[in-house]
């Protein structure tokens, strides 16, 4: 069963008319799974308001969600699905009141099953497989005495495929050279800087490695 958490931004909660009624951050009990959800909302077009409804496992894990942005024209996005607001593909009815039904279809998502297959010689996960897309893993290095250079944190997309902002990489410490786009070249061992002058000014990465200089 979901626990749907209903928020409604920027608008009131409709007066109890048989529904019931909408209170900001809390949850209630619905069986998503057997019967379809009815929201009843009051945003008129062009008020650019926006109302969601939040979905919550009863794990109290995030589930996705529904948003309504009543712009001219309406617009909606679903979490997980897209990152964009899309425009409604029908032309709303004119009542300023309007019941909307979700429905909730049970299809194969391309789960993700492991970690790149590049990754698992330095690099491991806690996190049991599979996973649905949207599903954020920590990664950490096999060697405990690596460090992990680039995101800690991977979000999954397809079977081994994941977005990240660095790609996780683990290097043994040792030295470290930074470069950022200038002629003074800064290296760092055992945490004492060294200052080093160069005449090299394209570099702008760091690198770890054993190597003494």
């Amino acid at each position: 069963m979901l626990h749907l958490l209903l928020a409604v931004f920027f608008g009131a909660a409709l007066a109890n008319d048989g529904w019931i009624a909408v209170e900001r951050g809390v949850y209630i009990n619905y069986d998503l799974e057997n019967s379809p959800l009815q929201i009843k909302t009051g945003s008129v077009v062009g008020s650019y308001e926006k109302e969601s409804v939040l979905f919550r496992t009863a794990h109290d894990d995030h589930a996705g969600d529904v948003s309504l942005f009543f712009t001219s024209p309406p617009q909606y996005r679903l979490d997980y699905c897209s990152t964009s607001w899309t425009n409604l593909p029908t032309v709303l009815p004119t009542e300023t009141n309007k019941v909307w039904t979700i429905t909730l279809s049970r299809f194969s998502a391309p789960e993700c099953t492991g970690l790149k297959t590049e990754w698992t010689s330095t690099i491991e996960t806690t996190t049991q497989f599979p996973v649905l897309p949207g599903t954020v893993v920590t990664v950490t290095c096999l060697d405990s005495d690596a460090v992990n250079v680039g995101s800690s944190e991977v979000t999954c997309t397809k079977e081994t495929d994941y977005t990240f902002s660095i790609e996780p990489s683990c290097s043994t410490p040792g030295l470290l050279i930074h470069a950022l786009k200038t002629s003074t070249c800064y290296c760092y061992s055992l945490g004492s800087p060294v200052h080093n002058n160069s005449s090299d000014s394209k570099y702008d990465f760091f690198i770890l490695t054993n190597e003494e200089s």
